[in-house]
């Protein structure tokens, strides 16, 4: 399957075996993307290989069972788990602001009228919200100029995105703290699974009560109201209207904030409808990308402004742990589904590509 988002990314996905005969998915633009696979000694789990430009690590996840809202969706499994002083650390305000530099990275020439940093921060947990919105947006301006250069190598001129009325509009205020309230609610949840206690866990993440507001981590297509499909992108935000999802397993959602219109893109205050399973990855996305902040926050304790702050006392979380497949392996299988994927669209179009 060939998907090519609103900023020219051309995502292709494919399902292989391995020399055993069981089933693979490769989900990959060339530069980066995931293999995933079941995990045959730990039933009910599956890893994810995800590839960045030759580097590579794993990702666990644990399939749970939800027949009410219809079926089985993978849930993410943390490496690690941190001291229970450290994940409370993150609900406390900061003694004072904290000025953090973020320094000057490319993306924000594309999304500084989207997404800036405030001057300060109150607390951790506001911070960490803007950690994980600024690697999303980040990484799709990275993979938006891979793009450009592949037609650049192949010979092509990159395809000229055509103008629209839609205007770039910051993240609403509220949805941003939105955001870091899902945030906060996520550590507190964290919190007390590193610490031994049951976690109620009736709904998936997708439609949890709590969580209602997403980020996307991947190019999305949804349908409006009239049956007409609009395309989602990396970095925008949409709101969940309805708890409960259709026969077709989507509900409806309004599209909240919007990184960077471009044409067939879901207007901004649009209410389409969206797969469920789309909003459990992005869900899932969400809780790996505030892994990383945790390490990222305690590379900076006691630097940039950031207090000192408790240890954070990692343990590893042995169901959480796996062993990415080989890097070759997988830059091989990325660059090649990219190869197919250009020979079938020549094939189809007489040879024009177009």
């Amino acid at each position: 399957m060939v998907h090519n988002s609103p900023g020219g990314v051309r995502h292709v996905e494919s399902v292989s075996r391995d020399p055993y005969g069981h089933s693979m998915r490769t989900v990959g633009d060339g530069h980066r993307g995931f293999r995933e696979r079941d995990l045959l000694r730990r039933p009910g789990y599956r890893q994810r290989t995800y590839f960045d430009h030759g580097h590579v690590y794993a990702s666990i996840y644990h399939d749970h069972m939800y027949a009410r809202y219809g079926g089985v969706y993978p849930v993410y499994v943390p490496a690690y788990y941190y001291s229970p002083a450290y994940y409370a650390w993150y609900g406390d305000p900061w003694g004072a602001p904290v000025a953090f530099g973020w320094g000057v990275t490319p993306g924000f020439a594309v999304y500084g009228g989207y997404f800036a940093p405030p001057a300060v921060y109150a607390s951790p947990d506001a911070w960490m919200a803007d950690y994980i919105i600024n690697e999303n947006l980040q990484a799709s301006y990275q993979a938006q100029q891979d793009a450009v250069a592949d037609a650049q190598a192949r010979g092509a001129q990159a395809v000229a995105e055509p103008q629209v009325a839609q205007q770039q509009q910051p993240i609403a205020p509220e949805i941003r703290q939105q955001y870091v309230q899902e945030v906060k609610d996520s550590i507190a949840q964290t919190q007390a699974e590193a610490a031994g206690k049951a976690v109620d866990d009736p709904t998936p993440g997708a439609l949890s009560p709590a969580h209602k507001v997403f980020q996307s981590y991947t190019d999305a297509e949804a349908t409006d109201a009239a049956g007409q499909e609009c395309e989602l992108s990396g970095g925008d935000f949409v709101q969940r209207e309805e708890d409960i999802p259709d026969s077709a397993k989507t509900v409806a959602v309004t599209v909240v904030a919007v990184a960077k219109p471009s044409a067939g893109h879901c207007a901004m205050s649009a209410r389409v409808r969206l797969s469920v399973d789309t909003l459990q990855d992005w869900y899932n996305s969400f809780n790996e990308k505030e892994q990383a902040g945790f390490e990222a926050l305690n590379a900076n304790r006691g630097k940039n402004g950031i207090p000192a702050g408790p240890d954070p006392g990692r343990v590893t979380n042995p169901m959480g742990q796996g062993t990415p497949d080989d890097a070759n392996a997988m830059a091989s299988a990325i660059q090649g589904q990219q190869s197919d994927a250009s020979a079938m669209q020549a094939e189809a179009t007489g040879g024009t590509g177009q």
